[in-house]
């Protein structure tokens, strides 16, 4: 969208002037107090904490044990050349084999079983596409009580969550 340089003035206007209306600051600064990094693989998944907590945790898993359960999926939206489940996924960036760039933007959903590994912060928006489409999806996510799209997780599953076994180690790297 071109702003023009009368709209780039008043909102550069509200942007100094907001915080210093009525003495209150209206948008505190964001703080950050601990970040969470995530990782998967075709084989596995890891995650860290920062500190001053500092904790690690990771696992393996297989495709053959969700497949199981929830399969055969048809599509892996989330993944790459390296870290595709299926044979036909979607990547963040084009590459040689992806049917997709951009799962999120892909109209498809609802005509697959979709195998779905987001990073986590992407929930939201996964779970928005998957109600839009009326999609069936598998989803890989954590179990966090805190998180306002928890209970939104829930009214859409089909089953309880099921947590992955607990591994300290996997066969390759992640």
């Amino acid at each position: 969208m071109a702003w023009s340089p009368e709209a780039r003035e008043d909102l550069a206007w509200w942007i100094t002037s907001l915080d210093g209306w009525n003495g209150r600051q209206l948008v505190p600064p964001a703080t950050c107090d601990l970040q969470l990094s995530t990782d998967a693989s075709e084989t596995g998944w890891g995650a860290t904490l920062s500190a001053p907590v500092e904790q690690a945790a990771s696992g393996c898993w297989g495709p053959e044990q969700l497949e199981s359960i929830f399969g055969p999926h048809t599509v892996d939206r989330f993944a790459s050349l390296s870290t595709a489940q299926l044979p036909v996924y979607n990547s963040r960036f084009r590459d040689p084999a992806t049917s997709g760039v951009d799962a999120l933007g892909q109209r498809d959903w609802h005509e697959h079983n979709n195998f779905v590994n987001p990073p986590f912060r992407m929930v939201p928006r996964v779970l928005d596409v998957v109600e839009a489409q009326r999609a069936t999806a598998t989803l890989i996510a954590p179990l966090w009580p805190g998180q306002p799209w928890l209970d939104r997780l829930r009214r859409l599953s089909i089953c309880p969550p099921l947590r992955l076994p607990p591994v300290t180690r996997c066969q390759g790297h992640i």
